[in-house]
């Protein structure tokens, strides 16, 4: 027996509906896309010249009212009236010192000075963390000397029978002047100008 042919059916779609077809997936295709804004060349340029202007004001020079240092304005060291040191005219003082165009007045009235009325007496004071001696060698002489000895940083004292400074810890000697008369200090102490006004009985000590 022969076999049976079938004959093959193909589809004809007309070419209106088919346009219609490609137009629709077209169209599916365009709505998932993406579309970025198109930018304006004056946006641009207006935001270039932005960030240029925002450059420029972080590299100012600062003026008078700004200090460039975060110290500047604070109490740290130095500065307009912190603390530390500070100025000399307002660093405050012990008792019987005066601050005095700069340098340090020792009025002989007050009791902290009572020791200075006398030749031969001697005071120890203190200014701006440095320790000093002050000495009546006569009734119009003062000396003022540092009182820390070159040696090994000890307190001298003042030897009135001997007419000089000792060291208690070596035994080092040094004259009114400063001068080591006896090691083992090898160095001098350091002198400061004092001046004595009769007047007001005030001893004025210049200690730059």
């Amino acid at each position: 027996m022969g076999r049976i042919v079938r004959p093959t059916i193909v589809a004809n779609i007309p070419g209106e509906k088919s346009a219609t077809i490609r137009s629709r997936a077209y169209e599916r295709i365009m709505r998932r896309r993406v579309y970025l804004p198109i930018l304006d060349r004056r946006v641009v340029l207006q935001a270039a010249a932005a960030a240029v202007l925002t450059s420029l004001a972080g590299c100012k020079k600062p003026t008078p009212d700004e200090p460039d240092r975060p110290d500047a304005r604070t109490s740290g060291g130095g500065g307009d009236g912190g603390s530390g040191t500070g100025d000399a005219a307002t660093t405050p003082l012990g008792p019987g010192l005066q601050h005095c165009d700069g340098k340090v007045c020792l009025p002989l009235v007050d009791d902290a000075n009572a020791a200075l009325r006398t030749v031969d007496g001697s005071r120890v004071f203190e200014v701006d963390g440095r320790t000093f001696i002050i000495v009546r060698v006569a009734s119009t002489t003062f000396v003022t000397l540092s009182a820390i000895c070159t040696h090994q940083s000890c307190f001298v004292q003042w030897a009135p029978t001997a007419n000089d400074l000792v060291c208690p810890c070596h035994g080092a000697r040094f004259a009114t002047n400063g001068v080591v008369t006896m090691g083992p200090a090898s160095l001098p102490l350091a002198t400061f100008t004092t001046m004595y006004d009769a007047a007001s009985e005030t001893v004025t000590v210049a200690l730059l």
